[in-house]
């Protein structure tokens, strides 16, 4: 069974120490704002794919989509 969490940032900091996997959408740019997703170790996670967001009217920075599946543990 799978459950998704959708935020918000303090929801994302809860639930992230139980996550296997992460579907993150990163966008090449700097916006302001004062809640983000919380950092994480990097290398607790493999990425197991990145696909590249088109680039348009709709979407104007260059984005992707990376699926982050926790290491498993010794």
């Amino acid at each position: 069974d799978a459950a998704y969490v959708i935020g918000g940032a303090q929801v994302y900091e809860a639930f992230l120490p139980y996550v296997d996997t992460m579907y993150i959408t990163e966008v090449d740019h700097e916006f302001e704002g004062d809640a983000f997703f919380p950092e994480f170790s990097e290398e607790a996670f493999t990425i197991e794919s990145i696909v590249d967001g088109a680039v348009d009217e709709k979407n104007k920075y260059p984005h992707r989509f990376v699926t982050y599946r926790r290491k498993a543990s010794k």
